[in-house]
């Protein structure tokens, strides 16, 4: 077995692998064994079987080599990639370099694909050829669920309207998505420097040139675990989303500049302190991401009003805590 810097290497079933599949379906997944089964069978019985199912094992220490290796032995459209630990960014780059089909997909190792997810985002590419990008309207499961979704997410599904929205916000779930290889070609890849938010930051730059589209069904089913990315580094995610619809809004990347810290959180970096527009996107995207108080503190250096609320909120806060410490002696 060849192994790169990353120790990684590749082990294929006696699958054709001189056969070129329709779709390539790209999967990364670290420490995922609660969940990984369910994710890895929405994709196997798929309507559309003209696929490979790329699973890249990011340095997993739990279960998840074994899961993916049992459901192997049953299907021999899995290629599993194992690997050092680098990240869902280079590893996804990685995903891409293998990927060998006309379209690319996404999936998450936590979230479940509708039965007809890549059928219709196949037949809608094929319908519009000059498309980059095709997602999906998603459904929102609690932690243990696989059936039942909490919630459907509200769903932008024009180009027009799209580019318009990415602006403020990113309107295109990243484990949902099929990717136009045949359109794109070889050199499509993300941003490295982008730990989080790396589809964001996709998406701004494909826009640029070609119309992007989401499908208005849920046909994807994203879960709310606690220990999801968007859940436990809503800061980091929010800043690098920021960064992206800001290179978008102004055609200029920021990290061209001023490079980003090598080290610490990503909300030190120095535009953050500096830039009114990058401040404002930032704020927003804490907000409508459910961490208002966070937000706050960043519009608070924006306009003096919110410095005196914050600081009375401050106060407030210290007032009970004294209050609270009384009332435990």
């Amino acid at each position: 077995m060849h192994h790169d810097e990353y120790g990684a290497y590749e082990e294929v079933c006696a699958a054709d692998t001189h056969q070129v599949p329709l779709v390539s379906v790209i999967m990364s997944v670290y420490n995922g064994e609660r969940w990984l089964q369910d994710a890895l069978r929405s994709i196997l019985r798929q309507t559309l079987t003209d696929l490979e199912l790329i699973v890249i094992d990011d340095g997993s220490q739990d279960n998840s080599c074994a899961i993916i290796r049992e459901e192997m032995r049953s299907d021999l459209r899995i290629r599993l990639i194992s690997q050092k630990n680098i990240g869902l960014t280079k590893s996804l780059n990685r995903g891409l370099r293998l990927a060998r089909g006309k379209y690319i997909a996404r999936h998450d190792a936590d979230d479940i694909s509708a039965p007809t997810r890549l059928d219709a985002q196949v037949r809608l590419l094929e319908k519009f050829p000059d498309t980059a990008v095709v997602g999906t309207q998603v459904a929102r499961l609690e932690a243990d669920e696989t059936t039942k979704p909490k919630s459907i997410s509200q769903c932008v599904a024009e180009p027009s309207e799209i580019a318009k929205t990415l602006r403020r916000r990113n309107c295109i779930s990243h484990g949902s998505v099929l990717l136009n290889k045949h359109l794109l070609g070889d050199g499509i890849r993300y941003d490295d420097r982008f730990v989080y938010a790396q589809d964001c930051e996709l998406w701004a730059r494909l826009s640029q040139k070609y119309p992007l589209r989401n499908i208005p069904e849920p046909l994807y089913l994203y879960r709310l675990s606690p220990g999801a990315i968007s859940t436990a580094k809503c800061l980091d995610q929010c800043c690098y989303a920021a960064l992206a619809i800001y290179s978008w809004r102004t055609g200029r990347m920021l990290f061209d500049q001023t490079p980003p810290p090598h080290s610490g959180p990503i909300a030190t970096y120095g535009p953050f302190r500096t830039n009114r527009a990058l401040r404002r996107t930032l704020a927003y995207l804490l907000i409508i991401n459910e961490a208002p108080e966070l937000g706050k503190a960043f519009y608070s250096r924006l306009h003096p009003m919110h410095i005196i609320l914050g600081a009375i909120s401050r106060y407030d806060l210290v007032v009970r805590l004294k209050q609270l410490a009384k009332a435990l002696r």
